[in-house]
């Protein structure tokens, strides 16, 4: 079996984080472990498998399921997910930061990954990456009865934005592909767990 392009591993790796911390939060709301870790399952996939069908890769969907990379990372997120939320300290301090994390990450090599498909111009890219990457955000506090972070933080749209727009800058400007993901990722979750400290007690 062929391995896979490193920004389809980094996308791999968000979509764990991602399916972790939702885990996690379906946890600390009172989800048994079973529930908690089949909804860190489907916000860890749907991410990518959203973005492979909007930019019209009818193959992709498979070929993300067909590898193990993209099911052992996100199962295995979700498993680690919904066994931190047994400790009452993972929510406040653990879950921000792999929710920020994971959504970051996706983001930014969402960017990567949708230059495979030439048929993409920079701001199909940039919207295809960004808005995909909400989606398990979106999915996760609809299934909790939350609040949706996505209108309730301005930073939760704002700074994968941000890294998305200095990927694609840095890859413009002939960066190396990991450099320019490095540097999206890292802006962006910067700004984030800056908010995130101002708004904890």
């Amino acid at each position: 079996m062929a391995s896979l392009p490193f920004p389809f591993l980094f996308d791999a790796a968000g979509c764990a984080m991602l399916a972790a911390a939702s885990a996690l939060h379906a946890r600390h709301a009172s989800c048994a472990p079973a529930g908690a870790c089949a909804l860190g399952v489907l916000c860890g996939l749907l991410g990518p498998l959203l973005r492979a069908v909007f930019a019209g890769q009818q193959p992709l969907p498979a070929f993300i399921l067909g590898e193990p990379y993209y099911p052992a990372a996100v199962f295995g997120g979700a498993l680690l997910g919904a066994f931190l939320g047994r400790y009452r300290w993972t929510e406040g301090r653990l879950y921000p930061l792999l929710d920020a994390a994971g959504l970051q990450l996706l983001a930014c090599s969402g960017v990567l990954v949708a230059r495979y498909w030439p048929s993409l111009s920079s701001l199909g890219i940039l919207l295809l990456s960004v808005v995909t990457a909400f989606v398990p955000g979106l999915l996760r506090d609809t299934a909790l009865g939350d609040t949706a972070a996505l209108a309730d933080e301005p930073a939760y749209a704002t700074a994968p934005l941000l890294g998305a727009l200095l990927t694609i800058a840095c890859l413009s400007f002939l960066l190396p592909p990991l450099a320019a993901l490095a540097v999206g990722w890292g802006s962006g979750f910067f700004v984030r767990v800056l908010v995130i400290r101002q708004q904890q007690p």
